[in-house]
């Protein structure tokens, strides 16, 4: 018995006299190591789950004489990031695509209006009211040390889109060491960094579910028309 408390008591006396003569590199290790993880590059993505198709011209702009530029056909979804890091952390590659294709499709920014549309200030009309929108600046920017961003992602619906998945995804500078965890979709050769996204489906088609949305609203006939020519258009390719 006596020789396994002296056997103990040994250790304990090498493991104090270690920190001991090392108190200091401890330290410094130890302030090292939480500054490291203080600073480590650190975001907080929240995707509305929810894609609205907007109502007809409800989202629009004013050019230089204050006439009013409209959308026929819009998306709009949002993201909401929380900077709790310490420094600054860029984004890129904010992009909207076809799921099916990887094909990108256009959403609103700052710098996709005319060079000589002075006022960047995007509207929304809906049926509680007229809102501005916080759209990005461009497709890469900074997220401040502690703080939160919104952004209204707007997407501009073209005639030629029928799809059933649209996607959102946005890209930050941390490397993914995983395969597993780098984006299947990117496009460049920055898809060995993190990235955040989420898929939005269309069961019916999305030229099916716009139809069906805007069908009982005050469009022209014309227009219903040619979204009802486009969708047996498509109906009849994919029978071929």
């Amino acid at each position: 018995m006596n020789n396994v408390v002296e056997y103990f008591s040994l250790i304990f006396q090498s493991v104090w006299r270690f920190f001991a003569h090392n108190l200091f590199s401890i330290a410094a290790l130890t302030i090292s190591l939480y500054t490291l993880w203080k600073g480590r590059k650190h975001l907080s993505f929240t995707f509305d789950n929810d894609i609205k198709i907007l109502p007809y011209k409800s989202i629009f702009c004013f050019d230089k004489d204050g006439k009013k530029l409209t959308y026929d056909i819009c998306l709009m979804t949002s993201i909401s990031i929380v900077n709790p890091s310490s420094s600054d952390i860029g984004y890129f590659d904010l992009r909207v695509f076809d799921t099916n294709t990887n094909i990108n499709i256009s959403f609103l920014t700052s710098r996709t209006f005319p060079p000589d549309l002075d006022d960047k200030r995007v509207f929304y009309q809906s049926t509680e009211g007229l809102r501005q929108l916080d759209i990005p600046t461009r497709n890469f920017g900074t997220f401040k040390s502690n703080s939160f961003s919104r952004m209204d992602i707007v997407i501009i619906v073209p005639n030629n889109l029928d799809t059933n998945s649209i996607s959102l995804d946005i890209k930050y500078p941390k490397i993914q060491l995983f395969r597993s965890k780098r984006d299947p979709f990117a496009i460049s050769n920055r898809k060995v960094f993190a990235h955040q996204g989420i898929h939005y489906h269309f069961p019916n088609g999305l030229q099916a579910d716009i139809l069906n949305s805007i069908s009982e609203q005050s469009v022209p006939k014309e227009y219903l028309i040619h979204l009802l020519l486009n969708q047996l258009i498509e109906l009849s390719k994919s029978k071929l």
